[in-house]
C-alpha cells in the first residue's frame, strides 16, 4: 500500500504476519524497536508517536470493519 510507513515499519520489526496473528509480545517488541530507533538515531519521540497514531487508526477500522478485537495487544501503548 504507498503511503504506509507505518505498515512498512511494523512489517521491517515483525516480518510480514497477518494482523489477526499479532500478540501483545509483538507489539511490545515493535515498541521496543522504536525506543531503540529514537535512541540510536536521534529520532523525536514525536515520529514513533505518530507512527503509533496511524497504526491505532488502522486497527480502529479493521475492528469495525470485520469485527475483531486488536484492543487488548494494542492497549496502553
Amino acid at each position: 500500500m504507498p503511503g504506509c510507513e507505518y505498515k512498512a515499519n511494523l512489517e521491517t520489526e515483525l516480518g510480514d504476519q497477518a494482523l489477526a496473528d499479532l500478540t501483545r509480545n509483538d507489539v511490545l517488541t515493535f515498541c521496543k524497536w522504536w525506543s531503540d530507533r529514537i535512541v540510536e538515531e536521534s529520532l523525536k519521540i514525536s515520529t514513533a508517536n505518530r507512527d503509533f497514531g496511524h497504526l491505532q487508526k488502522m486497527f480502529t477500522t479493521i475492528e469495525m470493519a470485520h469485527q475483531v478485537q486488536f484492543k487488548p495487544v494494542v492497549a496502553r501503548l
